[in-house]
């Protein structure tokens, strides 16, 4: 038992390591960078909190979480954004057989604290690249992990956006270990008449994993397309979006977000509002729900996510 515990601490030192090691290196990037141009600095904090309520699975409950997402604008072609985030996974006992002998597990907290890194540069006219790094510290060893990423945006303000995203992502302490490679492309473009508050923005995007070994579902690869449309009217932004096919291990709002549990994701959709209180702060409302399959059952739960995000400008 000493020695488990020993190399979980040496483990949980290196995962540690390599976070403040990709912090360093994003930094550095930034900073390295020359003179950041016209524009001044300008910085955005978005606390958030969500909760995300679990039917028809067979051990999840309820997941509860929060954290803070970051803007850092330096003049007119760099960009750094960060986010911290908590969350803490309900598993309720449960009534099994085992060899026909009935057993109850016990009810057990998985907590997970997330760190994402994000550079972005706009020097190029109409261009836009980034770079990143994700990193994922569960209490629950299989599922802590890594993922680093980049992409490249063509854009015209206001009219359209084409762009293509690349993760990586490595998850050593798996059974089997295994790494993902995903690619996702999107476009989107504006539409409608703004001064009649006529104005949307329709974004169609689609995805391709694959995972370097079966990690247990059967298939290595796996596709999805999804499919979003916003609306602008005064004060309020209205989105609704729909997405089909098959996720494993994916990543998505540009390596913010990554479903790091054993699950094949098969669908999902939802909204959101989101009101400008003034023109420095805003709060915005989302609601989702999504099917998936748990590694090892039959079923096919729901998972409702909800989430409240406030915006502040300094």
């Amino acid at each position: 038992m000493k020695s488990l515990k020993t190399q979980l601490r040496k483990r949980s030192k290196r995962i540690k390591n390599s976070a403040l090691n990709a912090l360093a290196i994003v930094l550095l990037f930034a900073i390295a960078q020359p003179v950041f141009g016209q524009g001044g600095t300008v910085f955005s904090a978005f606390p958030y909190a969500s909760y995300v309520n679990y039917s028809g699975t067979f051990y999840k409950e309820n997941n509860i979480g929060g954290g803070v997402y970051g803007y850092l604008g330096m003049g007119l072609n760099h960009s750094l954004e960060f986010d911290a985030a908590y969350s803490r996974i309900t598993f309720g006992s449960r009534d099994i057989f085992i060899d026909e002998f009935p057993f109850r597990t016990e009810a057990v907290n998985v907590n997970q604290t997330d760190v994402t890194l994000r550079y972005s540069n706009y020097h190029f006219t109409n261009m836009q690249w980034h770079v990143g790094y994700h990193g994922i510290f569960s209490s629950d060893d299989p599922t802590a992990g890594t993922v680093i990423f980049g992409g490249l945006k063509r854009q015209r303000f206001n009219e359209y956006g084409a762009e293509v995203q690349v993760y990586h992502s490595k998850y050593s302490n798996f059974t089997p270990d295994f790494s993902a490679l995903q690619v996702t492309g999107i476009f989107g473009f504006f539409f409608g008449n703004a001064f009649l508050n006529q104005r949307f923005y329709a974004e169609t995007g689609g995805s391709y994993i694959r995972h370097s070994t079966d990690a247990g579902f059967g298939a290595t690869e796996f596709a999805s397309v999804r499919q979003s449309l916003k609306y602008f009217y005064k004060s309020l932004t209205i989105e609704g979006f729909v997405w089909a096919g098959k996720q494993a291990f994916a990543v998505q709002n540009y390596g913010f977000v990554v479903f790091n549990l054993p699950e094949e994701h098969q669908g999902a959709f939802g909204g959101s509002l989101e009101i400008a209180l003034n023109p420095k702060s805003s709060l915005t409302l989302k609601v989702s729900q999504g099917r998936f399959k748990e590694l090892g059952t039959s079923g096919r739960p729901r998972a409702t996510t909800f989430v409240v995000m406030g915006a502040f400008t300094l």
